[in-house]
Order: structure tokens, then sequence, then C-alpha cells
């Protein structure tokens, strides 16, 4: 993720937060690359992986982003350990 936002991206900033509550794994990306049209974008193998991956995990996502603004990818995974 983090070299496709370099490489696709132009980006110069990415923002990580990881938080875990009792239910939930969020993780929120964002970066204040190019940005894109999520309406007109064709997805490559490498959004697409990343939805698999979250897919496999049960999670969901949302991508958000404004061309010229960047991007946010939100995630959201069941958290599953128990105590």
């Amino acid at each position: 993720m983090f070299l496709n936002v370099i490489k696709h991206a132009s980006a110069t900033k990415l923002i990580l937060h990881i938080r875990l509550t009792d239910k939930f794994l969020l993780i929120l990306l964002r970066d204040n690359g190019k940005g894109f049209n999520l309406f007109k974008v064709k997805k490559g193998m490498g959004m697409k992986n990343i939805e698999y991956r979250i897919h496999s995990l049960f999670g969901t996502y949302k991508w958000k982003s404004i061309p010229k603004k960047g991007t946010s990818l939100i995630i959201k995974i069941q958290n599953t350990y128990e105590k």
C-alpha cells in the first residue's frame, strides 16, 4: 500500500491511524496525492488485492478520494481476539 501511494498518487504525506477497540480494528490511511474519481477509475491489481485481503478478514472498507486533494481508505475488521 505504501509503495502504491508513492508510485501512483505522487503523495508527499501518508497518514496511518490504527485503533483497536473491543469490537473492531479500525485503520485509516490518508494521503495528500493526486486523488482520483471513484466512479471513473479502473481498478487495477493493487486495489483489487487490497479489497480481496479486507474481504478475506471479513472486513469492510470505504474509499474516499477527491481529484487533486488526496485519497483515504477506511478499513473496519471485527476484533475476534478473546480476552
